[in-house]
């Protein structure tokens, strides 16, 4: 998808205190490199990589829970306005 490689590591940090402890990691770490390392494509949609790793910056400063309450909230014009417009037709 394009997760911003400081998130995946830090994914991979929590993921230890999680069954299968040092395996998971492990295999996150792998898996992202190996991608890398082959140059597999990502989600093509550069403003929704943008999108996420803003996103996935949040979550690092201010934990999950207040960067989804963050999105929300920049999110909700662009919410409100697609909504209206299908409720119009």
């Amino acid at each position: 998808m394009g997760t911003a490689p400081a998130y995946l590591l830090a994914s991979a940090a929590f993921r230890v205190m999680h069954y299968p402890h040092i395996l998971g990691s492990l295999a996150m770490v792998y898996g992202y490199i190996s991608s890398v390392v082959q140059n597999k494509p990502r989600y093509d949609e550069p403003e929704f990589r943008e999108f996420l790793h803003r996103y996935q910056r949040d979550c690092l400063l201010f934990g999950k829970n207040a960067a989804t309450r963050r999105m929300n909230e920049r999110q909700s014009s662009t919410w409100e306005k697609k909504v209206a417009g299908e409720s119009a037709q």
